[in-house]
């Protein structure tokens, strides 16, 4: 068992993640891990901390006790820039200079009820040497998050009353945390920082700076040499002195020489080992995430019937780049989830066969998946009554049953592809968004996770499985609900009771059927669509995503809000 506690000095956190201006409360066990690790390297980068780092990021994700948090109010920040003279709306009491005032985008913060949180490690419980670097390390620690998030860090032997619990749990979590795996030291955090690259290329380039130096230094004093010995001849000085000025030539010609050599050696250095200039630093980002629920959300109550898909989705944020659109509309849902389809398959290569298979629905002979895959879904903005149906957000579903492995690789490749090039629709780039503020973005919007929904109705049409044959408008009809019925079966959801095809959506802001274009088969003919009501005997989880386009953002649906 190890319990970590950390005092928040000034009763105030200062973090974000996904969502710039949005807290991120509780601190995710990753963002912990990593305050430890910067003070690791800041402070000599002892071995035994580093054995201890790697025993701890192998551990399963702790529990978290975290008091309430409540989010500031924001307030627009100004920051001093260069002085400058000229006109200015600003200018600076008896002084001839002016200055401009800059705004800075806020940082996100929360006032908290107390100063304390605790991450609880169940087991098992560390070797004595691991715990005593630990807690030297954990002394080390003066910020979690932003630079004015200060705090102490220390190891606790209890956890402290009155704080909320948070635990793990796969089945009925409904928060995603950032949380270490074996390796996230080393591939994550090391690689990301890529510290002995720069460190090498920073060297190189100051002995660079220096041979410059004494290149010049050197060719200075060649010059001097040969002019002197020019003086000596020309004033006709005796054999010694001509000798003493030609001796001092050479040897400032080999001096120069060898400050060349030395020169060209470095530049070559440079060429070979940094062909492309200065190596890259990046941003670390930790893709591996635990459901993590609420106490008083983990119950003994077996969770609700539920889909084949995890109710736990991926959501990002979309923000326009380039383009002539503000945002887009749920009718440019086909559009943007196979441009995002394709994307995430050009940079899988390097990740397990699996992972590759589920992203793009085919195994690696080139045969379709018979099992669930990785469906693509649009969020928009409907069930309101402002609502627009345009699409502020995506998200990723993936299959329930999936190994933590494929996951993490999912996961990883999601990380790589930051915009999608639409063309005519513009550039957009794709924000991962944990802290989800609209609710919209919120996985429980579309899920009903963990309680369920007994009425869900489509947001996109479903795509038909097969042309109906039925002529008479009651047997087509009937025909379709057939279809849609055993469309629910196939994701794993239970017969429902009654099924309502209908040319609109009941969601308030959801464009009619007829405005999403129809998704075409291998023979090139299209497949008709339809907007539908579904109703259950008993709650089921989401997501609920029906027919022949639900890989690629048809066929979702959202519970109804029926008013008794």
């Amino acid at each position: 068992m190890l319990i970590l506690g950390i005092r928040y000095l000034q009763g105030v956190a200062v973090a974000s993640h996904g969502e710039y201006g949005r807290v991120e409360w509780p601190p995710h066990p990753a963002r912990v891990f990593m305050a430890m690790v910067a003070a690791h390297y800041q402070t000599g980068a002892d071995l035994l901390e580093r054995e201890a780092l790697l025993w701890l990021e192998r551990q399963a994700p702790p529990e978290i006790y975290a008091p309430e948090a409540l989010p500031c109010r924001v307030v627009t920040q100004y920051v001093p820039v260069n002085d400058k003279t000229g006109p200015s709306k600003a200018h600076m009491h008896s002084l001839p200079l002016t200055r401009h005032r800059s705004d800075r985008p806020p940082f996100a913060r929360a006032s908290l009820a107390s100063d304390t949180v605790m991450l609880h490690w169940l087991d098992p419980a560390p070797t004595q040497l691991v715990r005593d670097a630990l807690s030297v390390l954990c002394g080390k620690i003066t910020r979690i998050g932003h630079s004015s998030s200060l705090v102490q860090v220390w190891l606790a032997d209890s956890i402290a009353p009155d704080l909320q619990r948070w635990a793990t749990d796969e089945s009925r979590g409904t928060h995603q945390f950032r949380v270490t795996r074996e390796g996230t030291l080393q591939e994550v955090l090391d690689a990301s920082f890529n510290g002995e690259a720069v460190a090498r290329y920073c060297d190189l380039k100051v002995r660079e700076a220096k041979a410059d130096d004494s290149v010049a230094a050197a060719g200075k004093g060649h010059e001097g040499a040969k002019a002197e010995m020019k003086a000596a001849k020309e004033a006709n000085a005796d054999k010694s002195a001509q000798k003493a000025a030609k001796d001092a030539t050479r040897i400032a010609k080999e001096a120069l020489d060898e400050a060349k050599a030395l020169k060209l050696s470095n530049e070559q250095a440079l060429d070979s080992e940094f062909p492309h200039g200065e190596p890259r630093q990046d941003r670390p980002r930790i893709s591996t995430y635990a459901s993590y629920a609420r106490a008083e959300e983990i119950t003994g109550v077996p969770p609700k019937a539920s889909s084949v898909f995890s109710p736990h989705l991926t959501v990002f944020t979309l923000e326009r780049d380039d383009g002539p659109y503000r945002s887009l509309d749920l009718a440019c849902t086909l559009a943007l989830t196979d441009r995002w389809r394709e994307a995430m398959a050009s940079h899988a290569n390097d990740f397990s066969l699996e992972a590759q298979a589920l992203l793009t629905g085919h195994a690696p002979d080139k045969s379709v998946l018979q099992t669930a895959h990785v469906a693509f879904l649009p969020l928009g903005f409907v069930g309101h009554s402002h609502a627009d149906g345009r699409m502020p957000g995506v998200a990723l579903a993936l299959p329930a049953e999936m190994s933590a492995a494929v996951r993490t690789d999912v996961l990883c490749v999601a990380a790589c592809v930051r915009e999608l090039k639409l063309g005519r629709l513009g550039a957009w780039k794709l924000v991962p968004s944990m802290a989800r503020q609209l609710e919209t973005l919120r996985p429980i919007t579309w899920t009903a996770h963990p309680e369920g929904a007994t009425q869900w109705s489509t947001v996109t049409p479903i795509a038909y499985d097969h042309h109906p044959k039925a002529k008479a408008k009651a047997e087509y009809l009937a025909e379709v609900a057939a279809m849609i019925t055993a469309g629910c079966g196939r994701i794993g959801l239970p017969r429902p009771r009654e099924v309502i095809p209908t040319p609109v959506s009941t969601h308030v802001g959801a464009p009619a059927a007829h405005a999403f274009p129809r998704l075409r088969r291998k023979d090139g003919s299209e497949r008709r669509h339809t907007h539908a009501i579904l109703l259950f005997d008993e709650p089921v989880r989401g997501p609920v995503i029906i027919g022949a386009g639900r890989y690629r953002g048809y066929g979702l649906c959202r519970p109804m809000e029926v008013n008794a």
